[in-house]
């Protein structure tokens, strides 16, 4: 409303984000293959602490939308990279919920956006406050990453001729009997690569020509696409941002902020509990779950929209789509593309299967409110459960278990 924003520009504004994280996690897998994990993570926290303060400061929409772009590469690269990086540093056995501890960081700083939205609502330019201060979290994680206790990936040192760096890495993380031999079968793979691969990594050249000609490589993508593409396709990015203003319809604004907290801390439980059990359960199932707890909750908010069922109803679906989305679609999603590639693919696989992921982000993003504003709330959510019964179907016919 300061800005005198129209509806397509609210659109843009919003949707410019997740569009942006296209091109950062295609720009994530470059920069972790040449620079390193290490030096492409204090880059992108970099970028992180730039791009609030310039949303929080930008006199115009279109000033708003540049910054709010740099953000969507960084969280795009971001997606990449730490995934990637815990992939390749953790031991075996806790390799799964300490990627999935990714989405509980996600999930705890929604939380405290939320809460804090909420505690500055009505003060001056509380708008700007509330995206000013999300330059904290990514300026204190680039003060960790300096730490002696952050090493590189050691998988990337070995990669770049280092294994005597890559061992040691591995010592101080995994032991000496787990160094050894994730050191011997990394010397396996280098014997097996192919002789056009780059630094140890798979160039695109090579790289397009065993999607055509390797059985293998089309079913890790597929099953990489088949997950990733559910993470967004089902509609979560808009529940996420639009559901507060929603709410905002039929309650009022601060009751529609306690609202989204309570999202925000049925997403925070839900990726907890995916963290406790995700070894137990394996991931497919957690996956095939959540994508059923997620068409439900979509039927659900569909039902109470046409029934006009009151407020409570609405907070109660929208509270069930973010705690199962996050028990699987958001904990076990990013385990498993980091586990569903190899390491000669992990970073070109990753980054391509997040890229298509989040064409399906930004449709849902600038689809939502002209949908809602053209449709209503009861068709829009019953096509959103509609979509939802199609991810489940693609996880049920391409997704595979990770060992």
């Amino acid at each position: 409303e300061e800005l005198g924003s129209s509806n397509w520009e609210i659109s843009t504004v919003v949707s410019v984000t997740p569009l942006s994280v296209i091109p950062g996690s295609a720009l994530g897998g470059m920069m972790a293959d040449r620079l390193g994990r290490w030096r492409s993570l204090l880059a992108i926290c970099i970028l992180l602490v730039v791009g609030p303060l310039g949303i929080a400061l930008a006199p115009s929409v279109h000033i708003m939308i540049l910054f709010r772009a740099l953000v969507g590469g960084g969280i795009g690269a971001g997606f990449v990279i730490v995934s990637m990086y815990l992939a390749e540093v953790a031991p075996t056995g806790m390799r799964g919920r300490l990627i999935s501890l990714e989405e509980i960081a996600v999930a705890v700083g929604m939380l405290l956006g939320y809460l804090t939205n909420w505690w500055l609502a009505g003060i001056a330019n509380d708008w700007r406050w509330m995206l000013g201060l999300g330059s904290i979290t990514p300026l204190i994680v680039a003060l960790l990453l300096l730490l002696p206790q952050v090493p590189e990936s050691p998988r990337w040192l070995f990669a770049m001729g280092r294994p005597e760096e890559a061992e040691a890495t591995l010592r101080a993380y995994v032991g000496d009997a787990e160094a050894r031999h994730t050191i011997a079968l990394m010397c396996e793979q280098k014997e097996r690569e192919p002789a056009g691969a780059q630094e140890g990594f798979a160039d695109w050249r090579s790289a397009i020509k065993d999607v055509q000609t390797k059985p293998g490589v089309r079913r890790m993508l597929s099953a990489g696409c088949a997950v990733a593409v559910g993470q967004t396709a089902c509609g979560y990015l808009g529940v996420a941002y639009y559901s507060s203003t929603v709410l905002k319809g039929m309650m009022g604004k601060r009751e529609a902020f306690l609202a989204t907290i309570a999202m925000g801390a049925a997403k925070v439980v839900a990726a907890i509990i995916a963290l406790l059990i995700l070894e137990h359960t394996g991931r497919r199932p957690l996956l095939l779950a959540s994508a059923g707890i997620v068409t439900f909750a979509s039927s659900w908010l569909c039902i109470a929209f046409a029934l006009d069922a009151g407020a409570l109803a609405l907070a109660f679906g929208f509270c069930l789509f973010m705690g199962g989305h996050a028990v699987g679609l958001g904990a076990a999603m990013l385990v498993y593309i980091a586990e569903v590639f190899t390491t000669e693919w992990r970073g070109k696989g990753m980054a391509t299967v997040i890229c298509v992921s989040r064409v399906f982000a930004v449709m849902n993003t600038m689809t939502l409110p002209l949908f809602l504003h053209s449709f209503g709330a009861a068709a829009t959510f019953g096509l959103q459960a509609v979509c939802c019964v199609l991810v489940a179907g693609g996880i049920w016919a391409f997704a595979y278990e990770t060992g």
